[in-house]
């Protein structure tokens, strides 16, 4: 009896082993044509994406929170922040290379991931919780023969970036540059390929989807559709990112000088300013702005845990000249804005500003060393300015307020400033004080999407937070026949 024991147990042993290898050989091939955002292991988390547009009540909700807080335009977007839109509002998400995540109405979605592997692939990873959006993702890719830190050659899913995007039970995985959307609701979901291919995936099956195709699917089967039906019915939604693509494409087509590196933001500089030559040979970027104007006067203080005071821009350029480059001020044309080595915004930084601090107030203003910045890339190039401590000439002292008007992150306007010259006041090497959290309660939502702007208007208080031309129809209303059944929450538009 022992023998025969002994043997079965032999058998086993002898057919695992077997088997292993082809089990292994699947998952390897898996992985390789399959490569998500999960099957790669991060080293960093200190990544940043924008929020690039902003039209109605647009909230957010931090990792570990329970409290939302009401979002505004170039509000920067860390790995586990949650975006919610209310009725009638809507929301993208410009990640470093371009790539976007636009949001319709009544939508939820997690940032479950957005990290960096050993080899500087970003790892994108986005969790679809409610409603519907689109997104357009266009990795980067990598040189074949790039070596990683080890110094192997890297495989093909080692030498790009990875997006994913968790929709129900099924992971949605781009196969390279495309544009799709997403709708989710209670009982089911669907995907619509409108630019390239995607793959989705469930725990025991994945179908391709191609451009101009579609899948349907209820939440919980164990069943992918086989065949993806062909053609796709486009509603107010679709055609307004449409003319957000087409804008964006004229933005970048038009740009006098282009970023190297990257480059989210970079394109408001071409619809919001212009580049000039200064007095002395000297070059940078000026933004079309009222006389009299100043960076880091309109838009608030905001903390965020391992990067501090972070400002947030309400000035449209915000994102680019704010976070990664320098200002410097002429007598003759005002307030002017050069980028080191035009790196686009590689160099992500919360601000560049010096603080200062006295009995009751703190103040801040615009900084950078003293060095000479490369040229910009291009024949006959005038040499850029030298940059140094402002010497306190008009425009350039302390821009001064409450300390509470920081610490509650209060929005900060032309109007509620104070200006003060350099030497009345100390140097600080940040606000001495902890953030008063902002919160945003449900009453408070309801109440701001009664009285929100509409979409394609500016959003209240931020006069420049919605300047885009396109906005989806507030006429347009859409029952949801595409899913085969009618769901009030999904693609409604006024």
């Amino acid at each position: 009896m022992r023998y025969d024991h002994l043997r079965r147990v032999l058998v086993v042993l002898v057919a695992g082993l077997l088997l292993l290898p082809a089990t292994l050989f699947t998952q390897q091939k898996a992985s390789e044509s399959h490569p998500s955002a999960d099957a790669q292991v991060a080293t960093s988390h200190a990544r940043v994406v924008r929020l690039s547009y902003v039209s109605g009540t647009v909230t957010l909700k931090r990792p570990g929170s329970a409290e939302e807080e009401k979002a505004l335009l170039n509000t920067p977007i860390q790995e586990g922040f949650e975006l919610s839109t209310a009725g009638s509002s809507y929301a993208e998400v410009e990640f470093e290379n371009g790539s976007t995540a636009r949001v319709g109405e009544l939508s939820r979605v997690l940032f479950d991931q957005l990290a960096l592997d050993a080899n500087g692939n970003k790892l994108n990873g986005i969790t679809f919780e409610q409603g519907y959006g689109t997104f357009n993702f266009a990795p980067e890719r990598r040189a074949a023969n790039q070596r990683g830190r080890s110094g192997a050659s890297r495989s093909p899913a080692e030498g790009q970036d990875v997006y994913r995007v968790k929709l129900a039970d099924a992971a949605v995985n781009p196969a390279g540059k495309c544009e799709f959307r997403t709708d989710l609701a209670e009982d089911r979901f669907r995907v619509e390929v409108f630019k390239g291919s995607v793959e989705v995936a469930t725990d025991n099956q994945t179908v391709k989807i191609g451009e101009g195709k579609a899948l349907e699917l209820e939440t919980g089967s164990l069943t992918l559709a086989s065949n993806p039906q062909k053609g796709i019915v486009k509603d107010e939604w679709d055609r307004w990112t449409e003319a957000r693509d087409r804008q964006e494409q004229l933005t970048t087509k038009d740009e006098a000088v282009r970023p190297v590196g990257a480059s989210y933001g970079w394109s408001d500089l071409n619809t919001y300013g212009e580049w000039i030559t200064l007095p002395g040979n000297r070059f940078g970027w000026s933004p079309y702005a009222m006389a009299g104007w100043s960076p880091y006067t309109y838009g608030s203080w905001n903390f965020y845990s391992g990067m501090g005071w972070t400002w947030i821009s309400a000035d449209p350029w915000g994102w680019v000249t704010d976070h990664c480059g320098l200002w410097d001020f002429d007598p003759t044309f005002g307030w002017f804005w050069m980028n080191p080595m035009f790196g686009g915004c590689g160099m992500w930084m919360p601000s560049f500003v010096n603080w200062y601090g006295g009995p009751g107030w703190i103040g801040w203003a615009p900084g950078g060393p003293t060095r000479i910045l490369p040229v910009a890339p291009g024949p006959g190039r005038p040499h850029p300015p030298r940059w140094g401590p402002h010497p306190g000439q008009p425009g350039t002292g302390i821009i001064k307020v409450a300390t509470s008007v920081v610490q509650k992150g209060q929005m900060i306007t032309p109007q509620t400033v104070e200006h003060v010259p350099a030497t009345a006041a100390n140097r600080i090497a940040q606000p001495p004080f902890d953030p008063i959290p902002r919160t945003t309660s449900v009453s408070t939502l309801a109440a701001t999407t009664a009285t929100r702007a509409a979409p394609g208007a500016p959003a209240s208080g931020l006069t420049f937070a919605s300047w885009f031309p396109f906005s989806p129809s507030t006429s347009a209303r859409r029952s949801g026949h595409h899913l085969g059944w009618t769901l009030s929450r999904l693609r409604l538009f006024g």
